[in-house]
């Protein structure tokens, strides 16, 4: 077994997570401890459990720092691109750190008897910034830059730790897609144009033909011929136009369609830039998925909705579902597709699933 399936492991295991990062911030606490009984600095001098107490604070005040930095501000700033407003939440959170440093700092030595006294013998300059009033004793710790730089420096190690683990991790990720890349691709192919609606569409096609519909069926040869051609020629295609990809689902929808005698079907679209690039038939899986598990009665429908700028994606697709198609497995194009959405978007797409009683609804919003 890999050192990065090893660690891919473990982050799918949240028990095991949150113990190492206990442990991580115990050793931290244990080496910020050691450091300040033997080396010379502000609290040199002072007694050991003192020395301790300091230590646990401050390492508790960097591990919160730590956490709103990485999970919340992080994903906020970065994620949704607001970052003016993450570089402004950034500072407000560097200020209360320091305020609740300077609080603590000041609270704990002034209840240890002779620590200050300590530190008014081997440290004069650093007892008399102490005794300052404590806004001025905060303009300069912030101004002096000494504090912000400080906490950069302490968080360098967990952040780069961090970062390594994710490089590492997402490495291994992508060498596992590309490991399954080959059989992803036969796949999908199947789902593009499997043989059961191969069959399905000649039939009604023939059916057309000779009930002298011939227009009609010539409009549907040039439909599958176009699927067929994508199919042969172009895909190895890693990317389509949004503009081609509809062009290909329409085609699917009107061949699907002249099988159906009560199921209205229904598609809207609302697209600001055609150029735009999707992965190859990320939407079919779910076009597919409609037509085979919704019973053509009465009262049947399926509804696509498709809206696209520059910035994002969004599809929906609903469909009318009886009790029996409720209980069908999911097919290997939908659990292909989460995994496409995965390696394509990864942290930049919302996948959703409702089922009620008589209907399926399934939308997908992709930051593009």
């Amino acid at each position: 077994m890999t050192v990065p399936h090893i660690i891919s492991k473990i982050y799918q295991k949240s028990n095991i997570r949150l113990l190492l990062h206990i442990c991580f911030w115990l050793v931290i606490l244990l080496v910020r401890w050691h450091l300040s009984i033997i080396t010379f600095n502000t609290y040199n001098g002072l007694p050991t459990t003192e020395l301790l107490v300091l230590s646990i604070y401050n390492t508790t005040l960097l591990a919160s720092l730590y956490y709103m930095l990485i999970y919340c501000i992080y994903p906020y700033a970065i994620g949704k691109k607001k970052y003016f407003a993450g570089i402004l939440t950034l500072i407000l959170l560097f200020i209360f750190f320091a305020i609740t440093d300077a609080y603590l700092e000041r609270q704990i030595l002034n209840a240890c008897s002779g620590c200050m006294t300590i530190i008014k013998n081997n440290n004069p300059s650093y007892y008399t910034f102490l005794h300052l009033q404590f806004s001025n004793m905060l303009f300069k710790r912030l101004i002096s830059l000494g504090l912000p730089l400080g906490i950069m420096i302490m968080l360098a190690v967990p952040i780069s730790i961090k970062v390594g683990l994710n490089a590492l991790r997402n490495a291994y990720a992508k060498a596992e897609l590309i490991q399954e890349k080959a059989k992803i691709e036969l796949d999908l192919l199947k789902s593009q144009i499997n043989p059961h609606f191969l069959f399905n569409s000649l039939n009604n096609i023939y059916g057309l033909i000779l009930n002298g519909k011939t227009d009609q069926s010539a409009l549907l040869v040039s439909r599958l011929s176009e699927l067929l051609r994508y199919t042969i020629y172009e895909a190895n295609n890693e990317y389509l136009i949004i503009q081609e990809e509809i062009r290909l689902i329409k085609n699917y929808l009107e061949l699907e369609k002249i099988r159906l005698n009560h199921t209205k079907v229904t598609f809207e679209m609302k697209i600001d830039h055609w150029e735009t690039k999707l992965p190859a038939l990320i939407l079919m899986p779910l076009v597919e998925n409609a037509f085979k598990h919704v019973v053509d009665v009465p009262g049947s429908f399926i509804r696509f909705v498709i809206q696209a700028d520059r910035q994002q994606l969004y599809f929906m697709e609903e469909n009318t579902m009886v009790e029996c198609v409720k209980k069908m497995p999911a097919g290997f194009g939908l659990k292909h597709l989460v995994k496409r959405l995965n390696f394509f978007y990864p942290n930049r797409h919302e996948y959703e699933i409702i089922e009620q009683k008589d209907s399926y609804r399934v939308t997908l919003t992709c930051m593009l």
